[in-house]
């Protein structure tokens, strides 16, 4: 499963090294130089013997291909992933300042103030699980208290987080060319919950499932796997 999710992501770049190292052999072999010291005497230095002829075409020919593929790496190759290094940065920033700013949201909604340390421990996800199902009132725990201070204002504010998000997701999605189809799909799968969360209505129903959906990315839950140790999303950010 790993190495088959290794080859996707990384196609282009084994093939290119395989070409690399034939051209490699090819260019020793049909060099007029003589064979490395180290390889005369040994089992292979006849594998670096010339051909009978046309050795300084091939020798042109492998000469021109390791160039192309070390300009490619050069000009394409280091300039991509310099960008998606920059690319994913800003996305774990945006995340993160996504979830301190709902956090912030829910934690005001039940306490009257609330310091930049609190906000900040919950980022956590056990300390926000934990948190949120400490008793707020007799018969309700504190994300049940959110649940009913929740005003169209919050509803608001938090709508319009996520849209910020969305638009983070989207350019991502447009200007990296991620290989791994796993990460592609959450990406997705991902981008059109944020786009239908932008747009929920305040009606009961729907703020019960605006609710679940922010209490699955908050404290980590799935129905697959439960409570998960990891934060799934800020896996797939690394993955990219």
């Amino acid at each position: 499963m790993h190495l088959s999710r290794f080859y996707t992501k990384a196609k282009l770049d084994l093939l290119l090294c395989m070409l690399a190292v034939i051209c490699l052999w090819l260019m020793l072999t049909a060099s007029s130089d003589p064979v490395l010291p180290w390889l005369k005497g040994t089992s292979v230095a006849g594998a670096f013997e010339q051909f009978s002829t046309g050795n300084q075409i091939v020798f042109d020919l492998s000469v021109g291909v390791l160039s192309a593929i070390g300009m490619f790496y050069l000009l394409v190759r280091l300039p991509e992933y310099e960008r998606k290094i920059r690319i994913k940065r800003q996305l774990n920033f945006s995340y993160q300042s996504f979830k301190g700013s709902v956090i912030q949201i829910f934690v005001g909604a039940i306490q009257s103030s609330y310091n930049t340390e609190t906000v900040n421990r919950l980022m956590n996800q056990r300390e926000f699980r934990d948190f949120f199902k400490d008793p707020y009132i007799l018969g309700q725990n504190k994300w049940q208290g959110v649940e009913n201070k929740m005003s169209g204002f919050m509803l608001r504010q938090l709508a319009l987080e996520t849209e910020v998000l969305l638009n983070e997701f989207q350019h991502v999605l447009s200007v990296i060319d991620i290989r791994d189809p796993d990460v592609y799909s959450f990406m997705k799968r991902l981008s059109e919950t944020l786009y239908r969360a932008k747009t929920w209505p305040t009606d009961y129903d729907s703020t019960k499932e605006i609710f679940a959906f922010f209490w699955t990315i908050l404290s980590g839950w799935s129905f697959e796997e439960g409570y998960a140790e990891s934060e799934y999303i800020l896996d797939m950010i690394a993955k990219l």
